[in-house]
């Protein structure tokens, strides 16, 4: 007896031959049109454009269902002593850890559910956003916390970091460049500063190390 030949593609759906669709359980996807022929059954829960997949970044999710996208991995961190860590994006799920297990190392996030990622941080940045939203904390339209940034940018440019940017995001790495001068204080004869950009946002900056 043959065995039944099933073609599934990347995205783990059934690929019909005969139409070149891509059959998920709940709604058909066509390669050609890049969109899904049918509405999102959840509404606008994933956002206004109901036929997209996965808006538009297959690379980091799926939506095996047809109904949600869902990240193919989950992105795990670990902060090394005198290190800090910021970590941000849009498109970002809940499922990011990030470890700081040394006592002299420090860690962020501004993400879309912030509250959720800087609550399991142990040694976390001062002023992080502590509760979950469905955008990327701080957007630049905070005029109020841009112009702090605004006015503290001298002094960051001088060690060659950018504060430019989304003012959430700003305000991180300003609060890191303080944690940096605490830890060489204390702890540290230098400290790095990292930073993880997750889909679409600001610019990211190159590692920097201060020394004392």
């Amino acid at each position: 007896m043959p065995v039944p030949y099933f073609d599934f593609g990347y995205t783990g759906h059934y690929t019909h031959t005969k139409s070149g669709l891509a059959l998920a359980p709940y709604r058909a996807y066509d390669p050609d049109l890049a969109r899904w022929l049918s509405r999102d059954p959840i509404g606008e829960t994933e956002g206004a454009n109901l036929y997209r997949y996965v808006s538009n970044d297959p690379i980091s999710f799926a939506d095996p269902l047809g109904l949600y996208k869902k990240a193919w991995f989950k992105l795990e961190f670990t902060v090394e002593k005198c290190e800090i860590f910021i970590f941000y994006g849009h498109n970002t799920n809940k499922d990011v850890k990030i470890n700081t297990p040394e006592a002299c190392s420090a860690a962020g996030a501004s993400t879309c559910y912030p509250g959720t990622v800087n609550s399991n941080i142990t040694h976390p940045l001062p002023n992080l956003q502590m509760h979950d939203q469905t955008v990327l904390a701080g957007s630049s339209s905070d005029s109020s916390l841009a112009n702090v940034v605004k006015n503290k940018n001298i002094a960051a440019n001088n060690l060659g970091y950018d504060i430019d940017g989304d003012a959430q995001v700003a305000q991180m790495r300003l609060d890191a460049l303080a944690k940096a001068q605490e830890m060489l204080n204390q702890c540290c004869k230098s400290v790095t500063i990292r930073e993880y950009r997750n889909g679409i946002g600001p610019d990211q900056n190159p590692d920097i190390t201060i020394t004392k």
